[in-house]
């Protein structure tokens, strides 16, 4: 006896049913949704508070807007997109690079009042002796220590370059070493954007931001910064990556 598949016609009709279910098989597999982008290639949103007197502390003003503007055109110098989020009325929602609303994953800030919102107990433990060594001087290097310990109470999913020699936050309290640092979420650097973020916090001087906020005061920090990092890594005029809020007038920002 033939085998029911022997016949031409039959075998045709059943590699068409065969065909038909792997469609169909395919297509039940497929997901109109597409992924989502990978951390390393979305823009880096950076957090920026300037939204009134009450985050003084922890924005030190129009330095911080300042400093997370260098760190945007730095990133574009990279070849990665960038933005500066604006517009914060409370402190602590902006600690953390992650922190809802803004949702950036990258925060400018400094380093004492970094590591009091992380870990308040130990903030306070090294103030104590930050203070009691400005009177009986020891020769610890508090800046380090500061450094160390808010590397040791950031969450799983958050890092900190070194500190800049900058300082800022001078009003902030408890008294600890406040030089501006990034806190940033990991994996969102490839190796080069993270070297050239590093590098900008750790060289940037008091002095060079002096001179920026001063040229942003006769025009605006965007325009101060853009044209201050062209010059500094001789590049021509860069893209701006479009903030979310590109008003920032220095006269406007000092006065938040």
């Amino acid at each position: 006896m033939r085998h029911l598949f022997d016949s031409p016609r039959r075998r045709a009709a059943s590699l068409a049913l065969v065909a038909c279910g792997l469609v169909l098989a395919s297509c039940s597999r497929f997901d109109p949704t597409p992924p989502a982008e990978p951390a390393a290639i979305q823009p880096v949103q950076i957090v920026v508070n300037t939204a009134g007197t009450s985050t003084e502390e922890m924005t030190g003003g129009i330095e911080q807007e300042v400093i997370a503007d260098l760190y945007k055109y730095t990133l574009l110098e990279e070849g990665r997109a960038a933005v500066v989020v604006r517009g914060q009325d409370s402190a602590t929602a902006t600690a953390t690079p992650n922190a809802d609303p803004l949702g950036g994953n990258l925060f400018v800030g400094c380093t004492g009042v970094l590591l009091d919102y992380f870990d308040a107990p130990q903030a306070q433990e090294i103030s104590q002796d930050f203070v009691q060594d400005k009177h009986d001087a020891s020769g610890e290097d508090y800046l380090a220590r500061t450094h160390i310990a808010l590397m040791g109470s950031l969450p799983a999913d958050l890092a900190v370059v070194e500190p800049s020699s900058a300082e800022g936050c001078a009003s902030a309290r408890p008294q600890l070493p406040e030089n501006y640092v990034a806190i940033y979420e990991k994996g969102i650097f490839d190796r080069e954007q993270l070297l050239a973020v590093s590098s900008l916090t750790k060289f940037l001087t008091k002095e060079e931001i002096d001179k920026i906020i001063a040229q942003a005061r006769a025009t605006s920090v965007e325009e101060a910064t853009r044209s201050w990092v062209s010059q500094s890594s001789g590049a021509g005029s860069l893209d701006t990556g479009g903030d979310k809020d590109s008003s920032n007038k220095a006269d406007a920002s000092s006065a938040g």
